[in-house]
């Protein structure tokens, strides 16, 4: 248990400071980076739906029997941060509830794979 704590811990900070690189980095020095940024989070939203469905898949087909997997606690993770970004976003008012609405799937996915790897050994 303390193994899977750490793991998403790591992960947390990893996809956190990855976060906040490529802002500061990237859309902080250009005008017209809202655009840019707002694309790009919309790319990442996808990609973590994708992944997080497929590698949740794997794990209820027992594909992937053990939920202790870097890459499976780093995709719920990462899901969970998207969603959390979309939520202050929201709440700042800088994201419109049509396009909030779509981050609540990766907010579903990943609180799956989070609960899975703190309170569950086997899915079945």
């Amino acid at each position: 248990m303390q193994v899977k704590r750490k793991r998403i811990l790591y992960s947390s900070l990893v996809i956190t400071i990855c976060f906040l690189l490529a802002y500061l980095l990237y859309f902080n020095n250009k005008p017209d980076g809202k655009f840019g940024a707002a694309a790009s989070f919309l790319l990442l939203r996808y990609a973590g739906l994708w992944v997080g469905s497929a590698i949740l898949i794997c794990r209820i087909l027992l594909l992937l029997r053990s939920n202790d997997a870097l890459i499976y606690i780093a995709t719920g993770v990462l899901n969970v941060l998207i969603a959390f970004i979309a939520i202050v976003l929201f709440f700042t008012n800088h994201m419109v509830i049509q396009v909030f609405h779509l981050f609540l799937v990766n907010l579903l996915i990943g609180s799956v794979i989070i609960f899975d790897c703190l309170f569950f050994k086997k899915i079945f």
